[in-house]
């Protein structure tokens, strides 16, 4: 009587699992027909660019064999401090000037001065020494940093940055908007090279592109 019994239990027990397995396949088949699979992977995403001077151009100084590249929206060349008015680059200059869409040209700056040690009656340190002395007794500055001998573009220089509104160069000497800048000086081919600009990643990314073509 026992084995009867259990019997029926075990034959709907079967009968349950197989049902149960057959409801499932239904909606899994229901699913995969009315709600197809997505295919986001077949559709390529770009990685990002690495390179954040991929749009910028370059200027080429053919006198004194050097480029420097820059984002394409900044204005490149000469700005005469005097009359006030802005040069376009030739690829000679002994002055290049480089701004950002807003021309402020007291505040937000690079420029390359480039100037023959004849012309200056002094040694290359002379320059130097003089320059760093100017900025450091003005009254303007606020905070400057020691004279450190580095390298820069291949060549030993000395470089500082300060604060303040005074900016002191070989070739001009005026007031500028409050902040920090930096200062770099090297010589190469009887020439100085002076480098003033604004002490912003933006502009120190500018200045990580120069380079002589030698």
């Amino acid at each position: 009587m026992k084995q009867k019994g259990f019997a029926p239990i075990i034959i709907l027990l079967v009968i349950t699992v197989i049902g149960g397995v057959g409801y499932f396949a239904y909606i899994k088949g229901y699913l995969n027909y009315f709600i197809p699979k997505s295919n986001f992977n077949s559709i390529p995403i770009p990685p990002p660019s690495s390179d954040l001077t991929a749009n910028w151009k370059t200027y080429t100084n053919t006198k004194y064999g050097y480029t420097i590249e820059y984002p394409s929206n900044y204005f490149v060349g000469f700005y005469d401090v005097i009359s006030g008015n802005f040069n376009a680059a030739t690829g000679a200059e002994h002055q290049l000037d480089m701004l950002p869409p807003t021309k402020d040209v007291f505040n937000n700056f690079l420029q390359i001065q480039v100037v023959n040690l004849k012309e200056l009656n002094k040694t290359f340190i002379e320059v130097v020494n003089n320059n760093y002395k100017e900025s450091k007794n003005h009254f303007q500055t606020t905070s400057i940093s020691d004279l450190v001998n580095s390298k820069f573009a291949g060549y030993s220089d000395y470089e500082y940055s300060f604060t303040g509104q005074a900016l002191e160069t070989i070739g001009w000497g005026g007031v500028v908007t409050k902040g920090t800048y930096k200062v770099i000086f090297f010589q190469k081919d009887g020439n100085i090279y002076s480098i003033y600009l604004k002490d912003s990643d933006s502009f120190n990314k500018i200045l990580s592109t120069f380079k002589f073509a030698d």
